[in-house]
């Protein structure tokens, strides 16, 4: 007999392919059932999924522009950023040369930071799962987050979730 807990990740399974299905993506099946375990009631502090948004920025800013990459790791270590950068996002940090593929994976950062920043109110139009974000939401994006350099204690301590009522 199935246990109760694998029946509900199973459920969760079946609700989240089907919602993908519905925006058109078809080929994301879920295999790994332990990764939906999950408590939907707890969440990380706005504060700290705001520091994964600059982060994200910072990071897609330094592939474009990788001569500033030193500089944008010294300011993300004087704002405390660094207790929060991933073991990849240190290694490119601290790296001076990169795999293509290292770049690819990081690449994606601007568009997860886009929904984060969503989800805290920062930027207005909800993204689409099916869709690129367009330069309208990216505008809207760099309009309300800090710049590269700046301080980011103001911003970082005003952030909430979104109301979903």
């Amino acid at each position: 007999m199935e246990s109760p807990n694998n029946l509900l990740l199973r459920e969760r399974k079946a609700r989240i392919e089907g919602r993908l299905r519905k925006h058109g993506i078809t080929q994301t099946h879920i295999t790994f059932l332990p990764y939906l375990e999950y408590d939907p009631g707890t969440f990380a502090e706005p504060y700290d999924v705001g520091c994964r948004i600059i982060i994200g920025f910072a990071i897609v800013y330094t592939i474009e522009e990788p001569s500033k990459k030193q500089a944008i790791f010294k300011w993300l270590q004087n704002e405390a950023m660094d207790k929060h950068l991933s073991a990849t996002e240190v290694k490119y940090l601290e790296t001076e040369i990169v795999e293509q593929q290292q770049i690819n994976q990081l690449s994606w950062q601007l568009e997860a930071a886009y929904i984060l920043a969503w989800a805290l109110n920062v930027v207005s139009n909800r993204p689409s799962p099916s869709n690129q974000i367009g330069d309208a939401e990216m505008q809207e994006f760099f309009e309300n987050v800090p710049a590269l350099g700046d301080s980011l204690d103001s911003f970082l301590s005003q952030l909430s979730y979104r109301n979903t009522d």
